[in-house]
C-alpha cells in the first residue's frame, strides 16, 4: 500500500470519528443546555459541597425526567430541543434564547494550557468513540456525512 492510501484512509477515519464525536458532544451539550435554561442553579457557580451539589444535579435531572413525563408540551414545548434533520443538519432550539447572560454554559470550557488532553480526556473520548461506532449508538444516516 502506498503513502497516499493510507494517508487518504487516516483522512477519512478522522473525519468520520470527529464528526461522531460532534455528534455526541453536541447532545451532551443539548441536554445540559436545557437543563441550565429551566434550573438555573445548574448555570453558576454552585457555593456548596460537592456531595450536596451532586444532590442537586440528581434532583434537577429527576424534576426535568418527571415534568418530561407529565407535561412535555408545557415543559419543553416542541422547537425548545435541538433538533436534527434527516440530512444531518442541526436546528437550534429555542433553550439557547432562554439562559441568563451569567450562567457558566455561555462561558464555555477553557482548554488545558499544555494543548495536550489529558489521559482521562483520552479515555473519555475512546468510550465515546466506541459507543458512537456501536449498533446501539449508531444513527441511520452517519456513514453517508464522511
Amino acid at each position: 500500500m502506498n503513502h497516499m492510501v493510507l494517508h487518504s484512509a487516516y483522512y477519512i477515519y478522522s473525519n468520520y470519528i470527529i464528526n461522531r464525536l460532534s455528534r455526541a458532544r453536541r447532545c451532551v451539550e443539548n441536554a445540559f443546555g436545557i437543563l441550565c435554561s429551566k434550573w438555573l442553579c445548574l448555570g453558576r457557580t454552585m457555593f456548596i459541597n460537592p456531595t450536596r451539589a451532586q444532590k442537586v444535579v440528581a434532583a434537577c435531572c429527576v424534576l426535568h425526567n418527571y415534568l418530561l413525563k407529565e407535561s412535555s408540551e408545557g415543559y419543553c414545548p416542541t422547537g425548545f430541543g435541538d433538533r436534527m434533520l434527516e440530512d444531518g443538519t442541526i436546528v437550534e432550539g429555542f433553550w439557547r434564547n432562554n439562559l441568563p447572560p451569567d450562567t457558566c454554559f455561555e462561558q464555555g470550557i477553557q482548554r488545558q494550557l499544555s494543548g495536550r488532553p489529558s489521559e482521562v480526556a483520552k479515555l473519555v473520548r475512546k468510550r465515546i468513540c466506541e459507543y458512537v461506532n456501536s449498533e446501539e449508538g449508531s444513527v441511520a444516516w452517519q456513514n453517508n456525512n464522511i
